[in-house]
């Protein structure tokens, strides 16, 4: 298992930086963007909470991709304005989703 600080070796990619924070704190900061966000809320998460969830992500990862996790009988969240998903998969009852913008789909290949 690779720890999250580790990651920008593990992968020999050179990260800028490495954040782990919850909705909240991300909020908080405001001004920080991301190319890639993972989020993985309760799968008791209603969908109109899921789909505040997205809408912060999309805000914090403009351009970016959002891996999005729930469970897969969960209500599906509503998308934010211009987002799209990109590739999913079914693992048992999870449902792992790959979210970008409309215009940057392209760059994802299934």
């Amino acid at each position: 298992m690779v720890k999250v600080a580790d990651v920008d070796t593990a992968v020999n990619v050179p990260c800028t930086s490495v954040q782990v924070s919850d909705t909240a704190s991300l909020l908080l900061r405001g001004a920080t963007t991301f190319d890639l966000v993972f989020c993985d809320p309760p799968y008791e998460t209603d969908a109109d909470e899921a789909t505040q969830l997205l809408r912060v992500m999309s805000a914090a990862a403009p351009g970016g991709t959002i891996v999005f996790e729930r469970g897969r009988r969960s209500a599906a969240p509503v998308l934010p304005t211009g987002w799209s998903v990109v590739w999913e998969r079914l693992f048992g009852d999870t449902l792992v989703q790959f979210i970008q913008p409309v215009n940057e789909s392209e760059r994802f290949d299934s």
